[in-house]
């Protein structure tokens, strides 16, 4: 019998709408991604910034983040453990435990903003497709993240992972009779 594999960690989707003034992000043990719903500029360590809907930033586990905004704004978050990596990561070889993400500001990558509208308007219309949706939608963010965001460099862990181990006895045992190199 086929057990189910196990559901990745929750992905919390938050809606936020930010006031005029200081807008700080507290550290917290989940990462977080920020998805700009609108203009927005003021400024961040001395510096001004304009940001457009669809700017992203990351914030990793254990960071803060503290800015001054001019005028009122919103934003989409994105909020997952660390762990949300680790399956991605180990599917492709690389060592699951190892791998976050770097703080990064005002980057676009359309793949992530679709990825948040879509938990976005699934939130607001009652999650009416269930948790497999969010968690589907949670491990694609995740395998995206893993593949073209990773803090750390592609370093293969030890050996073969689980299902790359998998593929290549399942392949031996369909190719016995033949000569295999």
């Amino acid at each position: 019998l086929a057990t189910a594999a196990p559901s990745p960690p929750a992905m919390q989707v938050d809606l936020h709408a930010h006031p005029r003034g200081v807008i700080s992000f507290d550290a917290v043990d989940d990462h977080r991604i920020r998805i700009q719903s609108g203009h927005a500029s003021g400024r961040c360590e001395g510096k001004r910034f304009t940001a457009a809907s669809g700017d992203i930033d990351f914030l990793p586990a254990g960071s803060a983040a503290r800015w001054e905004e001019d005028d009122a704004s919103a934003s989409i978050v994105l909020r997952f453990p660390p762990s949300l990596l680790q399956r991605p990561a180990d599917d492709l070889g690389l060592d699951g435990a190892r791998i976050g993400v770097a703080p990064r500001h005002q980057l676009r990558d359309p793949q992530i903003e679709h990825l948040a509208w879509a938990l976005r308007a699934d939130r607001e219309a009652g999650r009416p497709s269930g948790p497999l949706y969010a968690e589907s939608l949670g491990l694609a963010l995740a395998a995206h993240l893993v593949t073209q965001h990773r803090a750390l460099p592609s370093i293969p862990s030890r050996g073969l992972s689980k299902p790359q181990l998998q593929r290549v006895s399942d392949f031996v045992e369909a190719h016995l009779d033949e000569t295999l190199t």
